[in-house]
């Protein structure tokens, strides 16, 4: 190994550890920001979470479908 070379990997090291750093970061401000808002711990948690906010929107949506197929069944004449 030269000295380019191995001043070409110690520049690599330092953008992947820059990089590292920053992802870091926005890990911890994820991470804080579900505690803050979903108050889950871990991305386990949030993966509950969200699957119980999926499930509560399903349910929501069903409830409206049937009760938009009951009113235009209701209004249908006088909505034409």
């Amino acid at each position: 190994m030269d000295a380019k070379e191995f001043l070409r990997l110690k520049e690599k090291i330092a953008r992947l550890q820059r990089e590292r750093d920053r992802a870091e970061g926005a890990l911890q401000r994820v991470m804080k920001e579900m505690r803050e808002k979903h108050r889950v711990e871990s991305l386990q948690d949030a993966e509950k979470h969200l699957q119980k906010l999926e499930s509560k929107k399903d349910e929501a949506t069903a409830r409206f479908q049937a009760a938009s197929d009951k009113f235009e069944e209701k209004w249908s004449d006088r909505l034409r």
